[in-house]
């Protein structure tokens, strides 16, 4: 962890297939912190209800789950650091892909007003031949979790977060990825 005694909070976003998960469960036992999901686990639950709803419903639904989160994470950050699998930025990047085309025109920075900014947020790329390899290796896929074409397009937006630092997981293993994470927090080995 970092050398001050300040609780981090930080975020691992990517399209589905890019490692989110699997790193950031590592990373949490790694630098003992908590790891954290978003939505959480009550508003998880109910996100078949806007799956298939109009996208802005389905923003609206994903926007006010996250500010539950948001309210989650600070009670946690009190007493321990928390590495969130998803946050704001996949909420911003995928409802942009989705057609809801007004938060073109919203500076996504001005959200940090309202949740919990990050200490650190990184988006974990990944190729599409590898990312197409490791999502049909998995036993539950959505048909979004298969359209490339729309996860491409979500990688094009988030990479347009500047605060984003990127890390290509396309040909290095989980445990690369969490040692190229803890070396930037300054706790590296």
């Amino acid at each position: 962890m970092s050398k001050s005694n300040k609780h981090l909070f930080i975020v691992i976003e990517g399209v589905d297939g890019s490692g989110k998960t699997t790193v950031g469960e590592k990373l949490a036992e790694e630098i003992n912190a908590v790891f954290y999901q978003t939505p959480s686990k009550f508003w998880r639950k109910k996100r078949n209800i806007v799956e298939n709803s109009n996208v802005v419903i389905r923003f609206f639904y994903y926007f006010i789950a996250t500010i539950f989160s948001t309210v989650e994470i600070r009670k946690i950050l009190k007493t321990e650091s928390v590495i969130c699998d998803r946050y704001v930025y996949s909420t911003w990047a995928y409802h942009i892909v989705y057609g809801f085309s007004l938060l073109r025109f919203v500076s996504p920075f001005l959200i940090f007003y309202a949740f919990q900014k990050p200490d650190k947020a990184y988006y974990l790329y990944v190729s599409r031949t590898e990312r197409e390899n490791r999502i049909s290796n998995r036993s539950k896929n959505t048909l979004k979790d298969r359209d490339s074409d729309t996860l491409k397009k979500t990688q094009e937006e988030f990479i347009k977060f500047s605060d984003l630092v990127i890390i290509d997981t396309s040909n290095i293993n989980v445990e690369k990825v969490v040692n190229l994470i803890t070396k930037d927090l300054g706790s590296g080995k």
